[in-house]
């Protein structure tokens, strides 16, 4: 499998050790499935194998980018008021000069 390709040989056992073993079992997957999305299909059967499919599953990535969206309108919101408040202390801290210099 790895014979001829321009890799060290620590590579080639990676490869042959690690990798093969999981690429073997998702092609085979994949073959069987014979899905219309190949690329989805292996993305998913990764996130699967790793424990993540649960979590990612269940939100879709519109659902994810809407609530993304909010969270960052919220942020964005909770910064301007810091802003304003820092001007309006600010302009009392300019008054309250002023005062003094009377």
């Amino acid at each position: 499998v790895v014979d001829g390709l321009p890799f060290a040989d620590d590579k080639k056992k990676y490869i042959l050790d690690t990798l093969d073993p999981i690429l073997e079992e998702m092609v085979s997957d994949v073959l069987t499935e014979v899905p219309p999305q190949p690329l989805d299909y292996m993305i998913s059967w990764l996130r699967k194998r790793s424990g993540l499919s649960s979590v990612h599953d269940q939100q879709s990535l519109q659902a994810r980018n809407k609530a993304l969206k909010q969270e960052l309108k919220q942020i964005k919101s909770s910064i301007a008021e810091v802003g304003n408040a820092i001007k309006a202390d600010d302009k009392g801290d300019e008054e309250e000069e002023e005062e003094d210099d009377d």
